[in-house]
């Protein structure tokens, strides 16, 4: 199953997250392929903050 697409990245918090990083990895420091990460699971956000879950979940505040 497929989540909406309002629940991933946009490309510009995607560039923004990696730049951020340095394009490193925020855990480890891992410099090679590294993904973005939701701090704030989609789960949790569209079972408790329903009205703002889109905004909470696709933002850069939430990338990781």
């Amino acid at each position: 199953m497929s989540r909406p697409s309002e629940y991933e990245f946009p490309g510009h918090v995607k560039v923004k997250a990696m730049i951020r990083a340095e394009g490193k990895c925020e855990e480890c420091g891992f410099d090679g392929t590294v993904q973005i990460h939701h701090l704030l699971p989609i789960y949790y956000a569209t079972n408790y903050y329903p009205q703002i879950a889109p905004y909470l979940v696709a933002s850069l505040d939430n990338a990781k």
